[in-house]
């Protein structure tokens, strides 16, 4: 029987339950680290909604979009715009999950400068913090207690200037989200005593269930209908240089290389980390950047079976998998990777639930 998905319009600042709205065509997706997508249209003179309601319950920037598949909570956001057509009367909707809104507020301070020196998850958890304790501000993210924080995180610096412009989801992402041994965090969506709620996850190193402990197996033939399995040296290396601040011979710079190139040639490239002053930050933006672009770079995407045992819904973000492979291409692989995000189009009068799975390695390529 295929899933039925149930999308509940709120007000985004009191979490007031608006409406249900009749909603097709939907595309949603989400990712470890980064706002997830939405995508979804529906029509005036519909059956279900008054025109002034349908209006009420989908005003961009202030109205929360939930959405259920059967009674599970699965990709929860913020309705940023909408698209009205005349001639078919309908009504264009994005979004995107409630990672968003970080990237929607700037930290200003009046004076001077603020040093955090903490441990990533504890930083990341204060700028939640800080930025929904002002007026008109908190849209109802719980964050978690301090105490409950991963022990063994890395501490980092963040330095906040009274000069500076930079939004929240920009702190986090640059320089937190910019190391090897980064933090994670998502807004995970739930309900509680019959209403939607959302609270954030931090995880360091990293969040999921991790083999041997995972269930999760993607198998083809199997629970895969489909996979790709790209392979492109266009953009990868394996040498990577990473640049800071400073003129001529004083700017701070670090490489970090494979020590076996297997056959491949010497390939390059430079990747600049404007403000960075530090000498041990360049050495890691080293490292992270040799990581996400070395050599070989393959790229899986994997369809999966939407109604069939284990869906990706009943695991979480960030969970490792068996991926077992037997076929004319690969013979037979089994191997463990790591699933930090999906994309979902829900079945309609016309087409079937698809779902593709996100692998670590192949993020960078889903736009934000």
């Amino acid at each position: 029987m295929a899933a039925v998905y149930t999308y509940l319009a709120c007000d985004l600042l009191t979490n007031q339950v608006l409406d249900e709205l009749p909603l097709h065509g939907v595309t949603m997706d989400r990712l470890i680290n980064k706002p997830g997508n939405f995508g979804g249209a529906t029509n005036l003179d519909n059956e279900r909604l008054s025109n002034d309601a349908l209006k009420a319950a989908t005003v961009p920037g202030r109205t929360a979009l939930y959405v259920y598949r059967d009674d599970q909570i699965v990709w929860g956001g913020i309705i940023w715009s909408r698209v009205y057509q005349s001639q078919a009367k309908s009504l264009q909707l994005t979004g995107q999950t409630f990672e968003s809104y970080a990237y929607r507020r700037v930290y200003k301070l009046s004076t001077g400068k603020f040093v955090y020196n903490d441990k990533q998850t504890a930083i990341i958890r204060s700028l939640w913090e800080r930025m929904q304790s002002f007026d008109n501000s908190n849209i109802g993210v719980l964050v978690p207690d301090v105490d409950t924080l991963p022990s063994n995180d890395v501490v980092r610096q963040l330095t906040i200037n009274s000069w500076d412009f930079k939004k929240y989801g920009e702190y986090i992402d640059d320089p937190l989200m910019n190391f090897w041994n980064s933090a994670e965090w998502t807004i995970e969506c739930f309900e509680e005593a019959g209403m939607p709620s959302k609270r954030l996850i931090l995880s360091y190193p990293q969040m999921g269930i991790q083999m041997p402990y995972s269930e999760m197996v993607l198998q083809y033939p199997g629970n895969i209908l489909n996979y790709y399995w790209t392979e492109n040296a266009s953009s990868s290396v394996n040498r990577a240089w990473a640049t800071g601040d400073g003129d001529g011979s004083d700017i701070k710079f670090a490489f970090s290389e494979k020590s076996n190139l297997s056959g491949y040639p010497l390939l390059e490239e430079v990747y600049n980390h404007p403000g960075v002053t530090v000498q041990a930050t360049i050495d890691n933006h080293a490292i992270k950047d040799l990581n996400a672009n070395a050599l070989p770079r393959i790229g899986k995407t994997i369809q999966l079976k939407a109604d069939e045992a284990p869906t990706i819904f009943s695991n979480s973000i960030g969970d490792e998998a068996r991926l077992y492979i037997e076929d004319p291409w690969h013979g037979v692989l089994d191997t463990t990777v790591r699933v930090v995000g999906w994309n979902v189009t829900p079945s309609s009068s016309d087409s079937v639930e698809e779902v593709t799975v996100v692998l670590e390695g192949d993020e960078s390529e889903v736009a934000a």
